[in-house]
């Protein structure tokens, strides 16, 4: 692994060294996963929340509250359940070049993950390719 540079590494230190302020957090996506307990549900909302962090804060971080919210309580059951019906419920959300078309693919790719991994860090953490006859 390449070192940093001395000047770099010393800033990351000096921010990694900063006592936490809650109050980031209310413009940052980590907000959204950290509202959930069971794993399933923080890792579907993490990746959603991190697909669509770019952009001004305000606007992606509605957009995240109105997918959230058509989730209802478990992110992960929305995810395990999706078929057509919450497909038609997202024609109305679109962010900047992201539209239904673009979450329904999110969420049936996750649905098949689900299928075939207990987690998403399942996959990172087993041995083999996951990904071996996907493509």
């Amino acid at each position: 692994m390449p070192s940093l540079r001395p000047e770099v590494a010393e800033r990351l230190q000096f921010l990694a060294d900063q006592p936490f302020q809650e109050e980031w957090l209310n413009r940052d996506p980590l907000r959204f996963p950290r509202c959930y307990r069971r794993q399933e549900d923080v890792e579907v909302v993490a990746v959603l929340s991190a697909l669509l962090a770019y952009g001004r804060v305000e606007l992606f971080g509605g957009v995240i509250e109105k997918i959230l919210g058509q989730m209802g309580e478990s992110p992960g059951a929305y995810v395990r359940d999706f078929g057509a019906a919450e497909e038609a419920a997202l024609v109305p959300i679109f962010y900047r070049w992201n539209r239904h078309p673009d979450f329904a693919l999110l969420f049936r790719t996750l649905q098949q993950v689900y299928r075939e991994f207990p987690s998403l860090g399942a996959i990172f953490e087993g041995e083999g390719d996951p990904l071996e006859g996907a493509i």
